[in-house]
């Protein structure tokens, strides 16, 4: 790291850490990366995911039923609208984060 931080200083290596450390969680658990490998057509899952996240605004896309949406965005999940089982694909439009 001395490269990167000639001074030593070690508020800069701990960001440094940190912030590569949230990259690549966020790259494990919701599919971000700053270059994707493939996109939306050839459904791949991590493509569906960026997809899916960008769409939504990274919070949950839940609406009552006096159209405020749910302010939560954290502990998501991505659900089928329709199950597999029942006909349901891999398609942006058919994901949740309820």
């Amino acid at each position: 790291m001395s490269a990167a931080v000639p001074d030593g200083d070690l508020a800069t290596l701990i960001e440094d850490a940190v912030t590569d450390k949230i990259a690549r969680l966020e790259a494990q658990r919701l599919g971000a990366s700053r270059t994707p490998r493939r996109t939306v057509g050839e459904s791949d899952t991590a493509a569906v995911k960026r997809a899916v996240r960008e769409r939504d605004g990274d919070r949950c896309a839940y609406v009552d039923e006096y159209g405020r949406r749910c302010t939560e965005r954290n502990h998501l999940q991505f659900q089928h609208r329709v199950p597999h089982g029942f006909g349901g694909d891999r398609s942006v439009p058919n994901i949740a984060r309820p």
